[in-house]
């Protein structure tokens, strides 16, 4: 059996989070063929959607603000 094969074969088995990181992950290396992912990119991705699971998140008023702060600096 190949490996995409071995693959496809374990999707359903995942978790709708774990389908949603496969998604995420397999869109950012389409969405820019120009754009050079790195492997740092794709872990600071990874942190990011683990912080969002975790009910980590920030509102857009949050994020302007430390945004303003960073700026001012």
């Amino acid at each position: 059996m190949s490996s995409l094969a071995q693959i496809l074969d374990e999707l359903p088995k995942l978790t709708p989070e774990e389908r949603q990181q496969v998604f995420l992950r397999l869109q950012a290396l389409e969405a820019e063929p120009d754009l050079d992912v790195t492997p740092e990119m794709l872990v600071a991705i990874d942190e990011a959607i683990q912080a969002s699971e975790q009910g980590r998140v920030f509102t857009l008023d949050e994020v302007r603000a430390q945004a303003q702060a960073w700026i001012t600096k």
